[in-house]
């Protein structure tokens, strides 16, 4: 049997998103494996800046105001008997570039 120990539920706050989550919530208990609620604050960045890695724009309390919603978005599930953690991170969802 395969065995999985961490589901990734990234999201944009959509309705489509809270399906994902729904989803996420029936695996891991299946599997009794922890899900990482992620969200990707984007950058912006022109063209000419393309290799350029930016500097961190989101300040303390937006990055906190941001795991708020995530909290408030997990809220519906979190008495499904599965452990969420909450990230945020900055960069291209697009793409997957990002930091913490």
């Amino acid at each position: 049997m395969i065995a999985i120990s961490r589901v990734l539920c990234p999201t944009d706050f959509s309705d489509l998103s809270r399906t994902a989550l729904d989803h996420a919530v029936a695996l891991a208990r299946w599997y009794e494996a922890e899900i990482t609620l992620l969200y990707v604050a984007p950058v912006a960045i022109t063209a000419a800046e393309a290799s350029y890695v930016p500097a961190p724009w989101l300040s303390p309390e937006a990055r906190e105001k941001l795991r708020g919603d995530l909290l408030a978005f997990a809220e519906p599930v979190r008495d499904a008997d599965v452990r969420i953690r909450i990230e945020v991170v900055e960069g291209n969802p697009a793409t997957g570039s990002g930091s913490n």
